[in-house]
C-alpha cells in the first residue's frame, strides 16, 4: 500500500521541529536540575500534587512521559516532555508565520524558527524538567486555532481553541490572557456568529471540560501521594492551591520608578532573546502585518503586551526576582519571533536585485546565527549531574535513620526525587524549615516519614528574639532556627541531626541551646558535643559535574560548588599520596578555576 505524502505546507514546518527537537536531544538534561525539576519529575512519576498551582496536567502527561523506555533515569525520560513540547511548538508557529506572511514567505519562517528555537530562555526550558514548553505548546495551540477561526468560520476550532484553553490552565496560569481572546473569536470570524447561544454554551461547557483536570488535586490528594502540597481534600484547601494563595501575586504597589525599571529591564532580556538588530525586523514585520491583516495584528500585539509588560507590571517583582519571572515572557518572546519573520520576509522580497536580497539573507543569517555559541554553552546541559550527585553525596554523607533541615528547594527536592522516585535513603528525614509554620507540612512529614513525631506546639514561641534579629531577614533566620532549635533538643537523644549546606551558617548564627554545630562534608552536624569534623566522608564524594563542566551561573550552584572544595583537597591528598600526581594536579588547577568563577558572582 503506498503512502500518502506528506502535504507540502506541512513539510517545512515540520522539518524545523525535527531540526530543533534534534538540538534539544543533544543538550537534554540526563536526570535532575536544581529549582522545580526534581519536585515536578517525583509528582509526575508518584502523580502527586506539585507546589500550587498544583500542576496536575503536568503530572499527568509526565507521568506519561517517565514510563517511555528510553533508557537512563526517570528523571532524564521526563526531561524529554520539554524537548517535545518545545519542538512540537515550533512546528506550529511556523504554520502561524507562514500563514501570516504568506506561503512564498517561507525563508522568514525559518528564520522566525532559528530566533525561537535558539532563545536562550525557551531553549533553557527545552531541555530541563519544567512546566513553560507544555505551556507554549498550549499557548501556540490556541493562537493558531484562533488564526485558523479567522480563516474559514468553521466552529471547530472554537471548540477545540475553547477546550484547549481550560485544559491548559491545568498547566500554567498564563494562559489566562487567551480567555478573553477565544471568547471574542466570534466577532472576528466571517460568520458573525453572535446570534447563536448555543455556541457560546457548548464553549463555555467546552472551557470547563478542559477545566476539570483540577479535579485531579482532591482525587490524588485522599490517597496519600508521596508529594501532597497544600493537602488540597476540602474546599478551601484544594482553592488555596488553585489560587497559589501561599505565594504573594504582587510585588505591591507599582510606581512609576517601577514602571520604567521594569520596561529598560524587559527590552534588554528581548534584546538578548531575539539579538538586538532583529528587533527592528521584528518592528518591521509588526507594521506590515498592521497593514496585511489588523484583527491578526491586534491579537498578536495584545497577546504580546499581556505576556510581556502586562505581566511584569502585574507581578511588579524586586530586581532580585527578576531571573524567576523571565520564563513566564515566554510567549511574547514566541511572538516576537513571528513579527521578526514577517520583517525578513518582507525586506528580503522588496528587494528585487538577487545579489542584494542574497546579501542581506546572509546578514539576517548572521544576526541569527551569532548567539549561537553563547546559548550552546549557556543551556548545554549534556552530562549535568550537578545536582543528581549533590544529594548523592548528601545521602552518602549521614548515619541511618538521620534528620536533615534544609532552607531552599535546591536542597530539598533533589533529596526527595532521589527517596520517592529511586528509592534511596527512605529512613531520612528531610524537613524543609520553611514549610514548619504551614499545618499541612507537619502531617505530609509524619506520613513521608513514619516514626518521625513533630512536637504539634507552636514551635514559634520557641524562636524568642534575638539583638541580632534587627531586620525582617534576620528575625526569619531567627524564627527558623528556632524552630529547629526546638525539634533538636526533642529528637537529638534519638537520631542523628545535620543541616544543610545553606542553612547551617544560620543555625549557627542564631543557636541558644547548648548543641555544637560541626563541618559534616556539603552539611553540618548537630552534636550534644564538640568534635572535630569526620573528612573521611569526603574520599567517597562524586565530583564528576564539578571537575568536568563550567559552573552554571546561577549563584546557589556556584555557592554549592564552593563547598565542594574540601572534598577535591581530600581526593587529590589521595591521588598524590597513591602515585597518581598528575590526577592530583588536574584537581586542584579545577579548585583554582571554581574560586575564580564563584568569585566573579559572589562578590
Amino acid at each position: 500500500m503506498l503512502r500518502r505524502p506528506l502535504d507540502p505546507q506541512y513539510a517545512l514546518p515540520f522539518t524545523l521541529s525535527i531540526l530543533a527537537f534534534l538540538l534539544y536531544i543533544f543538550t537534554l538534561s540526563p536526570s535532575i536540575n536544581f529549582g522545580d525539576s526534581p519536585e515536578l519529575v517525583s509528582a509526575a512519576y508518584n502523580l502527586g500534587i506539585a507546589h500550587p498551582p498544583g500542576y496536575p496536567l503536568y503530572s499527568l502527561v509526565g507521568r506519561l512521559f517517565a514510563f517511555i523506555p528510553a533508557g537512563g533515569d526517570i528523571a532524564g525520560r521526563v526531561n524529554l516532555l520539554s524537548a517535545f513540547f518545545t519542538a512540537t511548538s515550533v512546528f506550529i508557529l511556523t504554520l502561524i508565520t507562514t500563514r501570516l506572511a504568506g506561503e512564498k514567505a517561507r525563508l522568514g519562517a525559518v528564520f522566525a524558527v532559528l530566533v525561537l528555537a535558539l532563545s536562550p530562555t525557551i531553549w533553557s526550558q527545552a531541555v530541563v524538567a519544567e512546566v513553560y514548553s507544555l505551556n507554549l505548546f498550549a499557548f501556540s495551540l490556541l493562537v493558531f486555532l484562533l488564526l485558523r477561526w479567522r480563516d474559514g468560520s468553521d466552529r471547530r476550532f472554537l471548540y477545540a481553541g475553547a477546550f484547549i484553553c481550560g485544559l491548559g490552565m491545568g498547566n500554567h496560569h498564563t494562559l489566562l490572557s487567551l480567555i478573553p481572546m477565544v471568547f471574542m473569536a466570534p466577532f472576528l470570524g466571517k460568520e458573525r456568529a453572535l446570534k447563536h447561544a448555543r455556541l457560546y454554551i457548548l464553549m463555555t461547557l467546552l472551557f470547563l471540560l478542559g477545566m476539570t483536570v483540577y479535579i485531579y488535586l482532591p482525587l490524588r490528594s485522599m490517597q496519600a501521594p508521596l508529594i501532597d502540597w497544600g493537602d488540597p481534600e476540602t474546599v478551601e484547601r484544594f482553592f488555596d492551591v488553585v489560587l497559589r494563595r501561599q505565594f504573594p501575586a504582587s510585588g505591591g504597589e507599582l510606581s512609576l520608578a517601577s514602571t520604567f525599571k521594569h520596561i529598560g529591564w524587559y527590552l534588554k532580556q528581548l534584546g538578548r532573546e531575539m539579538g538586538y538588530p532583529l528587533l527592528l525586523v521584528a518592528l518591521f514585520g509588526k507594521i506590515k502585518l498592521f497593514r496585511r491583516d489588523t484583527l491578526s495584528w491586534a491579537l498578536l500585539t495584545f497577546l504580546f503586551i499581556v505576556n510581556g509588560l502586562g505581566t511584569l507590571f502585574f507581578l511588579n517583582p524586586p530586581q532580585e526576582a527578576y531571573e524567576d519571572v523571565l520564563v513566564m515572557l515566554i510567549p511574547s518572546f514566541a511572538i516576537t519571533a513571528i513579527w521578526v519573520g514577517m520583517g525578513a520576509s518582507s525586506i528580503i522580497a522588496g528587494i528585487k536585485n538577487k545579489a542584494g536580497a542574497a546579501t542581506v539573507t546572509a546578514l539576517l543569517a548572521v544576526a541569527v546565527i551569532y548567539p549561537l555559541p553563547g546559548s550552546f554553552k549557556e543551556n548545554n546541559h549534556r552530562g549535568d549531574y550537578y545536582a543528581l550527585d549533590m544529594a548523592e553525596n548528601i545521602f552518602k554523607s549521614i548515619d541511618r535513620g538521620a534528620v536533615v533541615f534544609v532552607e531552599s528547594d535546591n536542597s530539598l527536592f533533589p533529596l526527595w526525587y532521589l527517596q520517592q522516585v529511586e528509592g534511596k535513603r527512605r529512613d531520612v528525614a528531610v524537613i524543609d524549615v520553611d514549610f514548619l509554620m504551614l499545618p499541612w507540612f507537619k502531617g505530609q512529614m509524619e506520613k513521608l516519614y513514619p516514626g518521625l513525631e513533630i512536637p504539634t506546639e507552636d514551635l514559634g514561641q520557641h524562636s524568642g528574639s534575638s539583638s541580632q534579629a534587627s531586620s525582617f531577614g534576620n528575625i526569619l533566620d531567627s524564627y527558623k532556627a528556632g524552630q529547629v532549635e526546638f525539634l533538636a533538643t526533642s529528637l537529638i537523644s534519638t537520631r542523628p541531626l545535620y543541616l544543610s549546606y545553606e542553612f547551617g551558617p544560620v543555625y549557627r548564627q542564631y543557636n541558644r541551646s547548648e548543641h555544637f554545630v560541626i563541618e559534616h562534608g556539603l552539611l553540618y552536624r548537630i552534636s550534644p558535643s564538640a568534635s572535630r569534623p569526620d573528612f573521611s566522608i569526603l574520599k567517597g564524594y562524586e565530583l564528576r559535574s564539578t571537575m568536568d563542566r563550567d559552573i552554571p551561573r546561577t549563584p546557589f550552584i556556584k555557592a554549592f560548588s564552593l563547598a565542594y572544595l574540601r572534598a577535591m583537597q581530600t581526593q587529590a591528598r589521595i591521588h598524590a599520596m597513591e602515585g597518581r600526581p598528575g590526577e592530583a594536579k588536574r584537581i586542584i588547577d579545577r579548585m583554582k578555576d571554581i574560586r575564580k568563577e564563584a568569585a566573579s558572582l559572589l562578590k
